[in-house]
C-alpha cells in the first residue's frame, strides 16, 4: 500500500516546495495530536514514509494522541508537545468532545481548540496547523454523539477564522460503501490500521500537495 502511495505521488506532484531550501536537509517534524483515532490509528508510519518519499528528506512523525482524550486534555497536554517545535501538526478532538459523557459544549470545544493552536504557534510561529474530521462512528458510539456534526462544523469554521487548515476525511470513508465500511470499522468507531492508512494517508498527501506544502518531483525531474 505504501509503495502505491509513493508511486502515485511521484507521478502527480510538480510543485515548488513551501519549505526553504536550507531546511530541506533537516528532519521535518510532524505531531499528530488527538484521540484514539490518532493514538491507535496506525497511519503515522505510512504517512511518514509517503512524505519522505515526496520530500526526499528525513521525516519524523510523533504520535501524541491519547485514547479517550478530549480537547480539555489537549489543552493540559499541549505545552509539552509544542515544546518539541513540530513543523506541522494534525489535530482532531471533535469525536470525543461530542460524546455526551464528556460534558464539553460546542463553544467550550472551540475555545479549547483555539487555545491548543495558540500554544503551538507560540512555540513555532511558522507551524502549519491542520484540524481534521475523522471517520464516521456507528451503533452505540454514534448514539452517544448525537450532535457530532455541530462540533466538526464548528472546528472547520474555527480553522477558517484563525488561518489554520482543515481536512475532512469523511468523504473517503463514505466512498467505501456500507459493507466495506462495516468491515473497516467493526467496533463502530476505530478503523483497522490498514483501512485508516488507506483513507487518511492519500487524503493528507493530496492536501499537502494541493496546498503547496510538499516540493514533490515528477519522474521526469529525477
Amino acid at each position: 500500500m505504501v509503495r502505491t502511495f509513493g508511486s502515485l505521488l511521484l507521478v502527480g506532484c510538480a510543485l515548488v516546495g513551501a519549505f526553504p531550501a536550507a531546511a530541506r536537509d533537516a528532519t521535518l517534524r510532524i505531531s499528530t495530536f488527538g484521540t484514539s483515532l490518532t493514538a491507535n490509528g496506525g497511519w503515522q508510519a505510512p504517512l511518514a514514509e509517503a512524505i519522505g518519499t515526496c520530500l526526499r528528506q528525513p521525516v519524523e512523525i510523533t504520535n501524541d494522541g491519547l485514547a479517550g482524550a478530549a480537547s480539555d486534555w489537549g489543552v493540559a497536554a499541549v505545552d509539552a508537545v509544542a515544546a518539541t517545535r513540530p513543523d506541522i501538526v494534525f489535530l482532531e478532538f471533535a469525536v470525543n468532545d461530542a460524546a455526551l459523557n464528556k460534558w464539553i459544549g460546542v463553544d467550550e470545544s472551540v475555545g479549547n481548540m483555539r487555545a491548543i493552536v495558540a500554544a503551538f504557534r507560540r512555540r513555532n510561529p511558522d507551524i502549519l496547523v491542520y484540524l481534521m474530521t475523522m471517520n464516521p462512528v456507528s451503533g452505540r458510539r454514534s448514539w452517544a454523539r448525537p450532535f457530532r456534526d455541530r462540533y466538526e462544523d464548528a472546528h472547520r469554521r474555527l480553522a477558517e477564522e484563525i488561518g489554520a487548515r482543515y481536512i475532512d476525511h469523511r468523504p473517503g470513508w463514505e466512498a467505501m460503501g456500507a459493507d466495506a465500511l462495516y468491515l473497516a470499522i467493526v467496533d463502530g468507531a476505530h478503523p483497522t490500521p490498514g483501512s485508516a492508512t488507506a483513507v487518511i494517508v492519500p487524503n493528507v498527501m493530496k492536501r499537502l500537495v494541493d496546498d503547496g506544502v510538499l516540493p514533490c518531483a515528477t519522474d521526469r525531474d529525477r
